[in-house]
């Protein structure tokens, strides 16, 4: 009986392995001219209704274009030369886009190089499914004294956000769901104890992006800047030690904003000012926020319209411990290897929540409990083969580094926050596959916001990183997706001479 279950075991362990399946076969040959430097990439865009998608296929010679129905099969489909596209320019990074009906719009930082100098643009190539045409134009043009924060697009709207430090302002380069383009301007004006009032990029420098309905992993949570996306308002997030939390809103209907500031005074250590450590995630219209103390580690929820303190969770000793749905754990991840080790000693814990590299995330399990996942995340330098080491996967110094001044003490930043494009999920870069963390899982009653017993999955994240890491390594165009509440992942398969998109089996 015993030999049994274990063999049952087993099964269910590889089950997902197994259920892995290819939803899309797309007949496509990659190919370049001769002596030419082989250069292949894939362009994925969704309704985000999850009813359907489209996606380009692009070589040395020609771009093909495809949209599918939910199910991924092919509705329709054409082929263009190179030189009848957007991409006869020099050079063009994919930044999302918006869809009307079989109408969708890519949008596209275009890059044409002149003698000693080239031109910077944005550009929108709109393809007609229905007539099958295709056709660009400029959309607008980011002026060289302004800093790109962000770059994104969500509930079918697309957004270039800047800053202008000579005005202390915000601006909007928008694009909607019809492919017009507009610019909005909003005054930011960043926290009194700032010396600089103005330096709106260095005040919000690696800002990270958070989708509704995501599950973000510790990774882009750790950051002092978050921007959350709504239907109808955006959401900027800023911690900085232990000064009050920024909630900075965006109404999307006229561009208005307002601000509140969170204060957590009387959840801190009282013997001397900035002893304690501040992290902050937004969820449901409430403010989760981490409260590391020198002592203990506290857990705070707040209304977000009124400030209002709705209930707190204290762990302060070993007993605590009982209180976590999932105990504390040491992990190594490098690649598709992964070191765990747990930690039953809570001083342990508090010990190594010190880095300044500590936050948290909030997501609901299926019972519809509040999961709480908080930690630290170290991402590991990786060498390049020079003489020194450098980041991978998006990390890079902070241009706006200073050591002396708390709102721009960060050392490295991940670049790769600037742009958030559709198919290049946060989990396929190299800082989310290699890093070091310290993490514990509780679950909240949603009712009551108490800790409740329950038991947690694997966070989606982890179960995706693990199959990105086991498939081919050569894989060209490789794209992961959620499309419709289901992950995908899409790779051009040369043996099959076709591109391949699969279902990535999730458990919950």
């Amino acid at each position: 009986m015993k030999s049994i279950s274990s063999l049952l075991v087993l099964l269910w362990i590889s089950c997902p392995l197994w259920a892995q399946k290819n939803v899309l076969t797309y007949p496509f040959e990659f190919e370049k001219s001769f002596l030419q430097k082989s250069d292949y990439e894939a362009y994925f865009l969704d309704d985000q209704q999850g009813e359907s998608l489209a996606f380009i296929l692009r070589d040395n010679k020609k771009v093909n274009y495809a949209m599918a129905d939910k199910k991924f099969k092919v509705a329709t489909e054409f082929s263009r030369q190179l030189d009848q596209t957007i991409f006869s320019h020099d050079q063009l990074k994919y930044l999302g886009g918006t869809v009307d009906n079989n109408v969708y719009h890519y949008i596209y930082k275009v890059t044409d190089k002149k003698f000693m100098s080239s031109n910077i643009t944005y550009m929108e190539e709109s393809v007609d499914f229905g007539s099958k045409a295709v056709s660009s134009k400029q959309i607008f043009e980011i002026p060289k004294e302004e800093h790109l924060l962000v770059s994104f697009s969500d509930h079918n709207r697309y957004f270039s956000i800047t800053t202008n430090k000579s005005t202390g302002d915000l601006q909007f380069y928008q694009v909607s769901s019809t492919g017009d383009a507009s610019t909005k301007t909003v005054h930011f004006t960043t926290p009194s104890s700032k010396k600089d009032k103005n330096d709106i990029a260095g005040y919000l420098a690696g800002i990270t992006l958070i989708h509704e309905g995501e599950e973000p992993g510790l990774n882009v949570a750790t950051q002092k800047a978050k921007l959350y996306c709504h239907a109808d308002k955006l959401d900027f997030v800023v911690n900085v030690d232990a000064n009050p939390t920024h909630i900075f809103t965006v109404d999307l209907r006229n561009f208005t904003a307002t601000e509140k500031f969170i204060d957590h005074s009387d959840l801190e250590d009282k013997d001397g000012k900035g002893k304690s450590y501040i992290s902050s995630f937004l969820k449901d219209g409430k403010l989760f926020t981490l409260i590391l103390n020198k002592k203990d580690i506290r857990l705070a929820i707040y209304d977000q319209q009124s400030g209002v303190l709705i209930n707190k969770t204290t762990l302060s000793d070993d007993d605590a411990l009982a209180s976590l749905a999932q105990p504390p754990i040491s992990e190594t991840r490098m690649g598709n290897k992964r070191n765990s080790t747990d930690i039953d000693n809570f001083k342990k814990v508090v010990s190594a929540f010190k880095t300044g590299t500590e936050g948290l995330t909030v997501s609901v399990n299926k019972t519809g409990q509040y999961i709480l996942q908080v930690g630290t995340y170290d991402p590991i330098q990786l060498s390049t083969g020079g003489s020194g080491g450098s980041w991978q996967g998006g990390w890079d110094k902070n241009p706006y580094y200073n050591p002396n001044n708390p709102a721009t003490a960060q050392k490295y930043q991940w670049n790769s926050n600037m742009y958030y494009t559709p198919g290049a999920s946060t989990y396929m870069s190299t800082s989310a596959r290699y890093y070091r963390t310290l993490y514990f899982k509780i679950l909240l009653d949603p009712a009551t916001l108490k800790p409740a017993r329950g038991k947690v999955s694997e966070s989606i994240g982890d179960q995706i990183k693990d199959f990105v890491d086991d498939t081919d390594k050569k894989a060209k165009a490789t794209k992961q997706f959620s499309m419709g509440g289901k992950e995908y992942y899409g790779y051009y398969d040369k043996d099959l001479t076709a591109y391949v998109v699969q279902e990535i089996t999730i458990r919950k």
